[in-house]
């Protein structure tokens, strides 16, 4: 996993899991990148991975359970952390064009499954030079 900031200010956002509520999701990562001052491009890059991790996560969900997000602002880093209801036995392979897009966008994230659940973190530099 990712090492996620550590921060009192954590935001969190529970909603249905289903694609209609996945801008939700995006609206909340923009607005805690601005409240660090990041500059656009960075605002950018959290959003679409946010999108990115939510769909796969989406797709595996179970039928009336909720997508419940948490995202952290630290000195240097955002890092964001997210969780669905799967049915036993699920697993995920995140496909290639996400896994670019990802590697692009962020620094690190990770995607797990077990005990009937999927999760996934991510982390991005404040610091736009850290991306490669």
């Amino acid at each position: 996993m990712p090492d996620l900031p550590t921060s009192d200010g954590a935001v969190t956002l529970s909603m249905p899991a289903t694609s209609a509520h996945l801008r939700l999701a995006r609206l909340v990562a923009s607005g805690v990148a601005s409240l660090s001052d990041l500059d656009f491009d960075t605002m950018e890059d959290l959003r679409i991975a946010v999108d990115e991790l939510c769909s796969l996560l989406l797709e595996a969900a179970d039928v009336g359970s909720h997508l419940e997000l948490r995202y952290h602002v630290g000195d240097d880093v955002v890092g964001v952390e997210g969780w669905v209801s799967v049915a036993a036995g699920a697993s995920i392979d995140v496909p290639e064009l996400s896994r670019q897009i990802l590697e692009t966008v962020i620094d690190r994230y990770d995607v797990t499954t077990g005990d009937g659940r999927m999760s996934f973190s991510l982390v991005r530099s404040l610091s736009t030079s850290a991306i490669r």
